[in-house]
């Protein structure tokens, strides 16, 4: 069950080959090529309590990617099969710098 998601704008006509590479990242569920504001959105089986929480390290690999333009990082912070409440803080990088930056 994914408790992140990362979204990932990419260059034009990426999105395939973007998807695709972030396929084979340890804890991406799935990978879906959508049309919107971002191009590729990726479910991850993420643990927050990691230093190294799975959707952060989605993020930081796609960034790696040259296609990719920008990456943020959503997670759940409430699950409709839990009510409990996680606190964590959405991330986003920008492709500009490859820092990560607070979500607005």
């Amino acid at each position: 069950m994914a408790s992140a998601w990362v979204l990932l704008q990419t260059d034009d006509g990426r999105a395939d080959e973007v998807a695709t590479s972030v396929r084979q990242v340890e804890d991406v569920i799935y990978a879906a090529v959508v049309q919107g504001a971002y191009d590729v959105v990726v479910a991850v089986a993420d643990d927050p309590e990691r230093y190294d929480g799975g959707a952060r390290r989605v993020a930081t690999l796609a960034q790696r990617l040259a296609p990719v333009r920008r990456a943020v990082v959503c997670q759940a912070v409430r699950h409709p099969m839990d009510h409990s409440i996680d606190h964590s803080m959405d991330h986003s990088m920008d492709a500009a710098d490859r820092q990560p930056v607070l979500a607005p």
